[in-house]
């Protein structure tokens, strides 16, 4: 996937982000023996904004100035921006975009789901903290439109174009393939899965671990 990131330079658009982001799966199955630690893009808040007026003409109205004044305050700000491109969730094969829909968990809810990014730039474990702290100030600080409820369903790492990792990741998981074949003197090496997308698991405050979810098998040589 290409990423599209808009330039610096525009003002107007400085605070909107468009890039293609990795969420690290909640519980991830055991990385194999090949895979890449790297420093996370984003912080990510996942944001719900829900409703739950009387009809839903009002729904309506309360979930957009919400979203209308909330897109508005992160333009404002020099640290934040609003997630309006592609999430994959790292091990799913489908994608999920922003989007309003009745919730689940109660009758007559409109409620629309976003993503407010804090980008992290040779940052350390300390200002990841700083940044999570503001972040959240942030978000407690904004003022909803009547009839309008904010929650925080998340705040985690992102990874920016995880599929960019993915030539990498293949040449090491070829050499492990070489060296195996030399190791046990095996007649043939059989790599299935290299087309999985990339998974992605946070390690620590700061680092994930990208990963293509492969397996290997070997048929020795008779003796």
């Amino acid at each position: 996937p290409s990423i599209a990131i808009p330039s610096s330079n525009s003002s107007a658009f400085a605070s909107i982000s468009s890039a293609t982001i990795t969420l690290p799966a909640e519980n991830p199955r055991p990385a194999p023996a090949v895979s890449l630690i790297q420093s996370a893009d984003y912080l990510c808040a996942t944001v719900t904004i829900r409703s739950a007026a009387k009809d839903i003409d009002r729904q309506t109205l309360a979930v957009q100035q919400t979203l209308t004044a909330l897109r508005a305050s992160i333009e404002r700000s020099s640290r934040f921006q609003l997630h309006d491109g592609a999430l994959r969730l790292a091990g799913s094969t489908g994608g999920l975009n922003s989007l309003m829909s009745k919730s689940n968990y109660s009758n007559a809810v409109l409620q629309a789901t976003v993503r407010i990014l804090c980008p992290l730039v040779n940052s350390t474990s300390a200002d990841v903290f700083a940044n999570t702290r503001q972040l959240r100030q942030f978000i407690a600080g904004f003022e909803v439109a009547a009839g309008a409820e904010l929650q925080v369903l998340s705040i985690g790492l992102a990874v920016d174009n995880a599929e960019q990792y993915r030539d990498r990741l293949l040449d090491l998981i070829g050499e492990q393939a070489r060296n195996t074949q030399r190791t046990f003197g095996a007649r043939t090496v059989v790599i299935e899965g290299l087309n999985n997308p990339i998974s992605v698991r946070q390690l620590d405050d700061l680092n994930v671990e990208l990963y293509i979810d492969y397996q290997l098998s070997t048929t020795l040589e008779r003796q």
